[in-house]
């Protein structure tokens, strides 16, 4: 089972600078390895017109346990009207590298 708590901020009055931050929490059935997981990011969103966008982010994971060396995290997206589509990477450090793939959208 997977929760996870979302919080974000503008940085700038124009909101083209802002923070992310991710609060997970995994619970494993029959396993001791339970975690609890920060993600914090710090993204700029570059215009290209009134339709769409560029989002690079860059951040960190870390387990609130503290039991493992935080990862870094770099990432972008692509926005057209009101959909987004996500490119990006982790666990760069742990030689257990990933890059994923995703897309969201808005009624």
């Amino acid at each position: 089972v997977t929760t996870a708590l979302y919080l974000n901020g503008s940085i700038t009055n124009d909101s083209n600078l802002f923070w992310v931050a991710n609060t997970w929490l995994t619970y494993y059935i029959d396993s001791k390895s339970n975690a609890i997981d920060q993600w914090i990011y710090l993204g700029y969103k570059f215009r290209i017109n009134d339709n769409s966008s560029i989002t690079p982010l860059v951040g960190t994971i870390f387990s609130w346990k503290f039991d493992s060396v935080p990862s870094p995290s770099i990432g972008i997206y692509y926005t057209y009207k009101s959909y987004n589509l996500y490119l990006w990477t982790d666990n760069m450090t742990d030689g257990n590298s990933r890059i994923v793939v995703g897309v969201d959208f808005k009624f």
